[in-house]
Parts: C-alpha cells; structure tokens; sequence
C-alpha cells in the first residue's frame, strides 16, 4: 500500500455519514428485528471508523518497516486528534450550559447532561468512561484511544507473523472468537468495549499486514452478514463481530486501486467530505443538540413540522460547522489532503480533483 489511497477518504465519509444518520433518524430501542437491523446499520460508522484505524496506521510500520518511535507515534496522535477536539469541546460546553439553562419541553426528554464545570473540565483530554460524554458521540473516541495505546505492541506482532498467513488467519479467528464469547462479559467500561469490538481493530491490523484474497473477501462478508441478521433475533450476538468482518471485506475491496468500488469510493465529494469527517464527527453531536432546542422554543411538540425542521436544519448547519472547524483547526495539523483548500464541497464536478 503505497501513497494516499483516496478510496479510504470515501470510506471515512460513508462512516461519519452513518453516524450523523444514527443520531438523526434511529433511537436507542428496538422494538421489532427490522428496526434492529436499521439501527444497527447506521451505528456500525463506529465499527467501520475502528476498522480503517488499523488500515491507516499500520502499513508504514508492519509492510515498510518504519521503526516506530513511541515518542513520535504518540505526540504525532496528539497533533492530529486533540486541537479540533479541543473547538468541538469548547462549543460541546457552551451548548450544553445554554440548553440546560433555559430547558424547553425537548431538553426535559433528551437526557442531556446537566452543565458542571468539573465534569466539563475532566472531558479536555478526549479519554472519558466516569461520566457522561457532553456529546453524545463521543464515547466511541474512548476506545479508539485505548486502541492507540496499545498499537505500539501489537506492531512487533504482526511483523512478526507477516509472512506467516496461516497464524495471521489464527490470531484473528481468536480475536473474533474472544469477542464472540465475551460480549459484554466485562466489568470495566474501557476493556469491555475493546473487547467488544476487537473483531474490527483486528480486521484493519490485518488489511494493514497481508493481501487478501478474493475468496476471502468472500468468505468474510458471507460470515458477517450472517452474524448481524443473527444480532436481529438473538441479543446476545455480538453485532460488531458480524459489521467488523463486513467491513473487513469492503475495506479489502477497497484497497485494490482498480475495483469499481475504490474509484466510486475516490469520487471528488466522497473525498471531500472523507476529509473532513473526524471534524463532522467532533461537531455533530452539538449541533444537533442545538438545533433541536433551538426549535423546540418555536414548536410545541414532535409534530411533522418539528421532525422536518429539525432533522434538516440540523444535517445542513452540522456539515457547515464540520467545514468551519476543518478549515479553522483540523487541516492545519492533517498531512496528505486534496481539499483542504477547498471550503465548499465539489458539487458540480464529479471528477477528482487530483487528475484520473
């Protein structure tokens, strides 16, 4: 995997996408295996953003060798995560003492947190399982830390069995089993979710070490997808499992620079919007919640009139915020972009902008 593989920008835009959806348009409850099946569809951006951690970071240090100087690696992560984390923190905090504040009917149900300066404060550095996050998407960047942490040991690993595709196969088949079995088994918030969605770190660690195989892929996707309809009627499957071997195929997919599915993935808007997705990530929580509020003053209850109003303004004003804290903050310390030149999405070119 040589230079920038622009069809992984795509695949980050599709993840966010989902998320901004999930937070938009499914709840939390289940009531039938269709609604399951839907809500765990628009949740799985989480295991698809998991996925391409391993993909992006582990080619240049387990196929090119790269040493890895901890020091480097770990104030390398903190350049690139915590500035725009910072902005979005500071207006997750400012939204949530407005709208509890001067609480509506929607904030009396939204089970937002109350605004408390210690439980603000101690959200600053991005890791956070004792209290609740001040927006709602973030609980995910918890784990995706703890999966940093631990990147640097598992690199002499993998280097290790890299030529060794049959013990590659073992040590990801006992990943996936230990999350199988042990979903939601452990006691400690931290450990139970990267336990829980081992399968998908797993998954890109091994895109990142080894081609794969066409069968595979296959075999994969056929696997996943039977887990995640399994997920619908049995609640004790693990459907992470079964999104982490899915994504596992669409990201080998993906990878091959010839397949109609990285060059639909390389679109100029797919791209631009990839770009910019950590920042649409940070920042829709907030929006959303302010968005909601702020109509919920001019509504008086869930009507039409409140769903339409909100879940339009609300994906409109939080993409423009995204493009407001990537160009401020989030380009500044990214490497490798095509866009960040670019405020506005490429709407009327299709083409990429880098040349075919």
């Amino acid at each position: 995997m040589g230079t920038r593989i622009h069809a992984l920008d795509g695949l980050r835009a599709i993840a966010a996408l989902l998320v901004v959806i999930h937070h938009l348009w499914t709840g939390d409850s289940a009531s039938s295996p269709i609604v399951t099946f839907v809500h765990s569809t628009t949740a799985s951006g989480v295991e698809l953003f998991f996925v391409l951690s391993g993909v992006v970071l582990g080619p240049r240090y387990i196929r090119a060798g790269r040493p890895l100087l901890v020091h480097d690696y770990f104030r390398r992560r903190v350049e690139r995560l915590w500035p725009p984390y910072v902005a979005a923190w500071l207006v997750a905090g400012l939204i949530i003492a407005i709208t509890t504040a001067w609480p509506t009917w929607w904030t009396n149900s939204a089970f937002l947190p109350q605004f408390n300066w210690g439980a603000w404060l101690s959200q600053l550095f991005i890791v956070n399982w004792w209290v609740m996050p001040f927006s709602f998407a973030w609980w995910s960047l918890t784990v995706e830390i703890a999966f940093y942490f631990m990147f640097p040991l598992l690199i002499p690993v993998f280097r290790a069995i890299r030529q060794q595709p049959t013990i590659l196969l073992v040590v990801f088949c006992s990943t996936v089993l230990l999350a199988v079995v042990a979903y939601n088994r452990v006691s400690i918030p931290v450990i139970r979710d990267l336990v829980n969605y081992a399968s998908c770190f797993a998954a890109g660690l091994v895109l990142a070490t080894h081609d794969i195989s066409v069968r595979t892929v296959h075999f994969a996707l056929l696997g996943g997808l039977s887990l995640i309809f399994a997920a619908t009627v049995f609640p004790d499957v693990n459907p992470h499992v079964g999104w982490g071997l899915c994504y596992f195929g669409v990201v080998a997919t993906a990878l091959d620079r010839l397949s109609p599915l990285s060059q639909r993935l390389s679109s100029s808007l797919l791209v631009w919007v990839g770009e910019r997705s950590y920042s649409l990530f940070l920042i829709h929580g907030s929006i959303i919640e302010l968005t909601y509020w702020s109509i919920s003053l001019m509504v008086d209850g869930k009507g039409p009139a409140y769903y339409l109003a909100t879940r339009a303004f609300a994906i409109l004003l939080s993409m423009f915020a995204a493009m407001l804290l990537f160009s401020c903050v989030e380009r500044r310390f990214a490497s490798g972009l095509v866009t960040a030149d670019h405020f506005w999405p490429p709407l009327l070119s299709w083409r990429r902008a880098w040349g075919t």
